[in-house]
């Protein structure tokens, strides 16, 4: 991330969190006109509230500026900051069976009963698409707004 986003190919990483400071060499091959070089597949996105229609701004101005091939949770991290930072969105969701609550799992919930999701998945994605959809029988969420990064193809979608 550091060296796409400062434009450069390569450099050393240091990191001084561990006891005694670790280094790496990294490199790349991917400039930023390939980063650029994206197709966002919008088909099954709705913008039926400010909110999500803040989500799809928000991203694809990211894009502009980022382009593509950064870790995922880059993205994720500030669209959560977009929506109001963690307190905002970071909620317990009731994890249900049959009729009993059987805990809680945090989720970003950026609307009543909707959720965002992003993802890099780039094998078996109508599998994942399909455990996504497995949450409405355990939960109260009635859609997740879905971003999936694969290669240079983004895939917007709610999910309902």
């Amino acid at each position: 991330n550091y060296l796409l986003l400062s434009g450069l190919n390569y450099g050393k990483l240091i990191n001084f969190r561990p006891t005694s400071v670790d280094s790496k060499f990294v490199s790349t091959n991917i400039d930023f006109l390939v980063r650029k070089d994206y197709f966002i597949n919008s088909d099954e996105w709705f913008e039926d509230s400010a909110v999500i229609e803040s989500v799809r701004k928000n991203f694809e101005e990211m894009l502009v500026l980022w382009g593509v091939f950064l870790d995922f949770k880059l993205y994720n991290e500030a669209l959560v900051h977009f929506l109001g930072g963690k307190e905002q969105i970071i909620k317990p969701v009731a994890i249900w069976l049959d009729d009993q609550i059987v805990g809680y799992q945090n989720m970003q919930v950026i609307d009543n009963g909707t959720i965002l999701h992003i993802s890099g998945i780039n094998k078996a994605i109508k599998g994942y698409e399909n455990s996504i959809r497995k949450l409405f029988n355990h939960t109260e969420l009635n859609r997740v707004c879905w971003i999936n990064f694969n290669k240079q193809e983004i895939v917007l979608k709610i999910i309902k």
